[in-house]
């Protein structure tokens, strides 16, 4: 029983490290883009500002919802452990 219980705790670490990495892969990515999405903005001349405020507040949205979800899903719950 304590042997299952062992397993299951690292079977859980191991997920929750891919987890992690898949978040920080996401992170990188998404900093990417709005780098690269903020350089496009810069180099368009007359650029309506309200549109590209929206915009922007879109995407900073969009990132912290999946930061939230993300962030949600690697926290184990006491069934998983036990279950």
């Amino acid at each position: 029983l304590l042997n299952d219980l062992i397993s299951k705790v690292d079977l859980i670490a191991t997920e929750s490290s891919l987890r992690i990495q898949s978040v920080t892969e996401n992170e990188t990515r998404l900093t990417t883009i709005r780098t690269t999405i903020e350089g496009q903005m810069k180099e368009v001349e007359g650029i309506d500002q309200a549109t590209a405020l929206t915009e922007l507040r879109e995407l900073e949205n969009a990132y912290r919802s999946s930061l939230t979800v993300a962030g949600k899903a690697m926290q184990p719950s006491l069934i998983d452990i036990l279950g």
